[in-house]
């Protein structure tokens, strides 16, 4: 003890350290004390994970361990990582969590064989086959560049049988309906269900609600009768797809091409505006097309994102089921194309602006069973991670003035209803949430509002959101745009472009524009002046 006593601090500690880990028979002791530490113990049990699938190999076994995708088999001899021939699995990557993706180049045509992509571009996008692993299945789950499910080379099958989609099952053509994907895209989501068959020579009835689109581009009657303050819209248009028998050959329509070069011009930043659900609906062909179109256009210099679905299960779908499977398919293809884009979609709860009203709840969710809260949740958890989630605000707002709306034991406006619902849902755990604006508009040939009309419709429907609930961006539809014979805008309606202006808030404000044939858009200069984006109508 005494020679302790005369050593350095340093050197106390040392010998102190020493004599612990002798007193635990030599076993090393990690210490979380630093975060290098914590760092090296976990490459410790990653290296663990490594072992198991080396010694599954050397006994020739697809085992993995508790949780983990099993590996194909190593391909190549030595010498460091040799990219794999045609038709053979890949080589055995790092230890991933259940949930992992990889993706393959289909090296001959109709997906006969599968390389491994080593490198980021060395596969054409349309060669593109992604494979994630299912946890709840058991199996990795592929489907091709624009989401349709195929199956695995034969030698993938022989060597891992039972680990790959194999037989005619995962098969489709153009009129067969779309097939759900055993794929959970993340912890937590529900399992997506398969689907009833669909005739694709009938088309899919819609019934939109303010603010939905309806095929064609056409807007339908609205089941909520409009008011001065909540006309019935159609925020966006189903693209017009023609299925042809080369969907890569999509180019971008020149009135497109027109609208998002003069956005720039203008000092805007352009969004694609488009509903795929339809195409979707219609079949393999037509959705192929659809994405297509989409992902040309999204190619346009300076267009920074894609809002590829409107009021999700409000109209079309005749299942939830239907409505998550056309998410998930949809969200993984864009998400896969489009890499350097914002991806967004848009979604209505009727029952949030009711508040705690239960006679009001009731009714919303009789009324429309599809996008109940729930479902809604269940929804965002198919496209977790999207950029952005536009909740449709200022519709209903006949129905709510039936009923007196309170939250917390106050009474409180739908809009505040609406946001209060969204937060208490932790809807923004999915995606930065955002406002999809409708009842701003004017209608033409209406009286101009007064300016305290106005004040309180931009106090409720774009201060109070962003101050009081972080709302970071709000959508306004929509100017110079029409729902059945009525016409909207916003630039020339009195005084509330001038209010809107007030607001200095062109970062938070966004506007939605249709091009006209040519391409051109009413106003673009002055919409510069208060909007920084601008969603076109496609």
């Amino acid at each position: 003890m005494r020679k302790i006593a005369n050593l350095s601090r340093r050197q106390k500690i040392a010998a102190l350290s020493a004599t612990v880990l002798l007193c635990l028979g030599g076993v090393p002791v990690v210490a979380a004390a630093t975060g290098a530490d914590s760092i090296e113990g976990a490459y410790e049990n990653n290296a663990l994970v490594e072992g198991h699938y080396e010694a599954a190999a050397a006994k020739g076994k697809n085992t993995p361990p508790p949780g983990k995708p099993p590996a194909p088999p190593k391909t190549g001899t030595g010498g460091g990582p040799k990219a794999p021939p045609p038709n053979q699995p890949y080589a055995k990557p790092q230890s991933t969590p259940a949930g992992s993706t990889t993706q393959f180049c289909e090296t001959t045509a109709g997906g006969g064989g599968w390389s491994q992509i080593q490198t980021a571009g060395s596969c054409a996008p349309d060669k593109v086959v992604t494979c994630q692993w299912d946890a709840g299945s058991g199996k990795w789950t592929c489907v091709n560049a624009v989401g349709w499910p195929v199956q695995a080379p034969a030698s993938f099958c022989q060597a891992q049988p039972g680990l790959w989609p194999c037989g005619s099952a995962s098969t489709g053509h153009a009129n067969q309906p779309i097939v759900a994907v055993a794929v959970t895209p993340s912890a937590g989501a529900p399992a997506v269900a398969a689907q009833p068959p669909v005739d694709p020579a009938v088309p899919p009835v819609a019934s939109p609600p303010p603010g939905v689109p309806a095929p064609g581009g056409s807007p339908a009657a609205s089941p909520v009768p409009s008011t001065a303050v909540s006309p019935t819209v159609s925020p966006t248009v189903s693209p017009s797809v023609s299925p042809t028998a080369n969907p890569a050959a999509k180019p971008a329509r020149p009135a497109i091409r027109q609208a998002v070069a003069s956005a720039r011009a203008a000092g805007m930043e352009p969004w694609l505006d488009v509903d795929l659900s339809g195409a979707y609906l219609q079949g393999k062909t037509a959705y192929e097309n659809a994405i297509e179109q989409v992902v040309a256009e999204a190619a346009l210099p300076g267009v920074v994102g894609v809002k590829y679905a409107a009021s999700v299960g409000f109209s079309g779908f005749s299942t939830a089921d239907q409505a998550r499977d056309f998410l998930t398919r949809t969200h993984r293809v864009l998400r896969t194309r489009l890499p350097w884009h914002r991806l967004a979609v848009e979604v209505v709860a009727p029952e949030l602006g009711c508040g705690q009203n239960t006679a009001c709840v009731r009714a919303m969710r009789a009324a429309y069973p599809l996008v109940t809260a729930a479902e809604v949740t269940r929804y965002l958890q198919a496209v977790r991670g999207v950029d952005r989630i536009y909740v449709a605000s200022g519709l209903f707002t006949a129905e709510y003035g039936k009923h007196k709306i309170t939250y917390g034991g106050k009474v409180v406006t739908p809009s505040e209803a609406q946001w209060l619902g969204v937060h208490a849902r932790g809807w923004g755990s999915y995606g930065q949430i955002a406002s999809r604006e409708y009842s701003l508009a004017q209608p033409s040939g209406s009286a101009a509002r007064d300016r305290k009309t106005i004040a309180k419709l931009i106090a409720e429907q774009i201060t109070k959101p962003v101050r009081q609930r972080g709302i970071q961006s709000i959508t306004l539809w929509g100017h110079h745009l029409t729902s059945g014979k009525t016409g909207y805008q916003l630039l020339d309606a009195g005084p509330l472009w001038q209010a809107l202006l007030a607001q200095n808030a062109r970062r938070t404000l966004s506007v939605v524009v249709s091009p006209g044939p040519a391409g051109a858009i009413t106003d673009l200069d002055q919409l510069g002046q208060g909007f920084q984006e601008i969603f076109i109508l496609g």
